[in-house]
């Protein structure tokens, strides 16, 4: 399928996670990029792999996924035209 969609850019997904000092989740953030040139993806969508957490990119790429449960967790952003990307975070408890 990759190969279809022609001048394909994956993804770089760069995430960070803050501690909720009330609770064992997380705020996870960070900004998605087209890892060729760096522009900002705006309307990405990211996700938190199996929960319905999510968000979609700002304007300069930026996202924030609040109430992340504590533990692994896989990050996924994805848009139309671009490869995904994922990225592994720890959230600590």
């Amino acid at each position: 399928m990759v190969a279809k969609l022609g001048k394909c850019v994956a993804i770089l997904l760069v995430s960070f996670f803050f501690i909720s000092e009330a609770s064992a989740q997380a705020t996870v953030s960070g900004r998605v990029t087209d890892a060729a040139t760096g522009d900002p993806l705006a309307g990405a969508n990211v996700v938190v792999e199996g929960t319905a957490l999510g968000d979609a990119a700002d304007a300069s790429g930026s996202y924030s996924i609040s109430n992340v449960p504590s533990g692994a967790q896989t990050v996924t952003a994805s848009m139309i035209g671009y490869a995904s990307g994922s990225s592994s975070v720890n959230v600590p408890s």
